[in-house]
């Protein structure tokens, strides 16, 4: 049994992470199939908990800063992470590069890393999520 009001409200954070990153109260209402009204509401409530904010120039809405901590805090419960942190920092300063340890699951998923003192081109960031076939993370699963 799911409880409909938070199944929306879930929606909504998806919808934000991956169609936006700035959707109005009318597109949000539109991709979870909810009145604008209702949508309005559950964007209020998520707001108050800091999950979503809302642009003042746009209106639009963004996923919000609480969404960070709450991910951080899945991460630092994680046995991959914790066990790989020392080996990927001393991997990084050996080869002057960014290390970045990923979990397949369906997507792969950016599980902790070490940014490069080089960095030339946009790294992921943790927990961020692409599509399992591509990418440098791709090609070291693939050659491990």
């Amino acid at each position: 049994m799911t409880v409909q009001s938070v199944q929306r409200a879930a929606r909504i954070l998806h919808e934000l992470a991956t169609a936006g990153p700035r959707l109005g109260v009318t597109d949000l209402a539109d991709r979870i199939g909810v009145s604008r009204p209702t949508a309005h509401a559950l964007l209020r409530t998520l707001e108050a908990e800091g999950l979503v904010r809302q642009e003042k120039e746009t209106s639009k809405y963004l996923l919000g800063p609480a969404l960070l901590r709450l991910g951080n805090s899945f991460l630092e419960t994680q046995e991959l992470r914790s066990r790989s942190v020392a080996w990927a920092d001393t991997l990084a300063e050996r080869i002057g590069e960014a290390v970045w340890v990923a979990v397949l699951d369906g997507r792969l998923r950016t599980g902790s890393g070490t940014p490069s003192p080089y960095a030339r081109w946009r790294r992921s960031s943790p927990g961020s999520s692409g599509p399992a076939g591509r990418g440098l993370a791709h090609l070291g699963l693939n050659a491990g």
